[in-house]
């Protein structure tokens, strides 16, 4: 349909580069949070071209599959004002304030995993029931 995939990556992914581009010299000029909104127009071009970017590879793997299946659940439950505002809102800025960056940096990869893995975790057993209906 795109014709080559090797060539279409390459688009893509220069797309993509070019939209984070725009969004850091964005956020350099404009003191506003709309620039790392998941509705500012960067954003989406972003977004959009990176996945286009994944469609070219061919993965045969049923970690990855599984994983990418509960991305939008994932999505809404990390959004959810209660678990944002409530708990990685509050754990981050305690992280922040209470360690070192190094130890940031590595605290906030395990919470951003551990979150992830427990979303799936949640969306697999959705899944097993709503399958059963």
């Amino acid at each position: 349909m795109f014709g080559n995939r090797f060539d279409n990556r390459r688009t893509f992914l220069s797309i993509y580069l070019i939209a984070t581009a725009a969004i850091i010299v964005q956020s350099l000029y404009c003191n506003s949070l709309f620039t790392f909104a998941y509705n500012s127009p960067f954003v989406i071009i972003a977004s959009v071209a990176f996945f286009m970017c994944f469609t070219t590879f061919t993965l045969q793997s049923t970690a990855i599959n599984m994983l990418s299946a509960s991305a939008f659940a994932v999505y809404l439950l990390h959004k959810n004002p209660y678990i944002w505002g409530g708990i990685i809102k509050r754990t981050s800025l305690y992280m922040w304030e209470s360690m070192s960056l190094p130890m940031f940096t590595l605290a906030t990869i395990a919470f951003v995993v551990v979150i992830y893995l427990a979303t799936v975790a949640i969306d697999r057993i959705r899944i097993a029931i709503t399958s059963r209906i």
